[in-house]
């Protein structure tokens, strides 16, 4: 027979696919070359393999029913929130600042046209002081509002802001219309003192100890009695040994913290120098203290690198207007605060600078000290050290 005549013989086995020897005649098979390395593959496929069972594994839910359902909320609410609400909240979150600039605006013009107004002399102290009381309120009250609406919070904060740099405006106001002269201004100023005071501690609440809000009050009610002819320079240096020990002490850091009772004190100075026309020699001190207070680390926070720049020069404003005193005690009390202050600085970044002003401020104080020691005292003292 040639080779080219053959028959394919077609083979039937009946075997269990459990048995051992399967896979050994298989292998045998294959290598004689009876079967192919494809063949072996198909048969594998078809009649030893089997499904594996899938064991379930638990999963622990990280997320809890209450806020799986709080997050369902929040996204069906955003799904079913209008296009133009949306729109109309994007608007606001960017145009709220330009928003409070047209409304500054619309407020200074209606109080232009009030105070421009033909009957204005008629209206008496107390209607003219409840205009300003009244505007202070709606500042405060519409803040509130605001307050309440996600979308305009730094519309909300600063009209709040606005309501509570204004108090000190109104105790200078209720002095100046003499309010205390008439029954019906006394009632005026009992219902406006309670109102800013509640409007000034309520915008504290729950934040720190009420050293702050106590401090802003007190030199917004300092401003009360500034007919007495010595009462304004007595209500500056309380109002500034007040603050001192504060701002020095009990660092008030919230709402109604260092910028405000600053600003605060700053209009009590600013109405005794330029108003009452109290003699600037006689502030020289409180205008140290002020340097101080500025130069110091509690003010750097929110002055940054200005802070000693302001600091020392009104440390020098406060020499050149006490400089000429009789008695200069203020003089002394002033280099000793600028002393401290550059030994400060000294011990933070130990420059050259500060060392030299330290010696040259220590030196100008002991020649003013020179010259309030009595005669009598220096030529015993002169005496004494010739007979040693």
């Amino acid at each position: 027979m040639s080779l080219t005549n053959y028959l394919r013989l077609h083979l039937e086995l009946r075997v269990r696919n459990d048995q051992r020897e399967l896979l050994d005649g298989l292998d045998n098979w294959l290598k004689l070359g009876l079967i192919t390395p494809e063949e072996v593959k198909q048969l594998c496929q078809n009649s030893l393999t089997c499904s594996l069972a899938v064991k379930s594994i638990p999963v622990s839910r990280e997320i809890q029913p209450e806020t799986e359902l709080v997050v369902a909320n929040q996204l069906t609410g955003q799904k079913k929130q209008p296009v133009w609400l949306r729109i109309s909240q994007s608007f606001r979150e960017e145009f709220s600042v330009r928003w409070l600039l047209l409304l500054g605006i619309f407020l200074v013009i209606l109080s232009s046209a009030v105070l421009a107004a033909s009957g204005w002399q008629r209206f008496s102290d107390t209607v003219q002081y409840l205009i300003l009381f009244l505007y202070t309120l709606a500042f405060w009250i519409t803040g509130i509002w605001f307050s309440r609406l996600s979308s305009v919070p730094l519309t909300a904060l600063t009209l709040q802001k606005i309501a509570i740099l204004l108090i000190p405006v109104n105790f200078w106001a209720m002095d100046t219309f003499n309010l205390w002269l008439d029954f019906e201004g006394i009632i005026m100023m009992a219902i406006a003192s309670l109102t800013l005071t509640g409007i000034c501690l309520w915008q504290n609440r729950g934040q720190q100890n009420l050293s702050s809000s106590l401090n802003y009050l007190t030199l917004s009610f300092l401003h009360w009695g500034w007919e007495w002819q010595t009462f304004p320079l007595i209500a500056i240096y309380l109002g500034g040994i007040i603050t001192f020990f504060v701002l020095q002490f009990l660092s008030p850091r919230r709402n109604i913290g260092i910028p405000f009772i600053i600003y605060a004190f700053i209009v009590i100075l600013t109405r005794g120098m330029f108003i009452a026309q109290v003699p600037l020699n006689q502030l020289g001190l409180v205008i140290g203290i002020i340097g101080w207070l500025i130069a110091g680390r509690r003010l750097h926070i929110y002055i940054k690198k200005w802070s000693p720049i302001i600091g020392f020069s009104l440390f020098l404003i406060a020499f050149c207007v006490t400089i000429r005193e009789t008695f200069p005690w203020q003089v002394i009390i002033i280099l000793g605060l600028a002393i401290h202050r550059n030994f400060y600085y000294l011990t933070k970044y130990w420059q050259k600078r500060y060392c030299l002003a330290i010696f040259i401020l220590s030196l100008q104080q002991f020649f003013i000290c020179e010259k309030i020691i009595p005669e009598g005292i220096k030529n015993t003292a002169v005496r004494g050290w010739y007979s040693l």
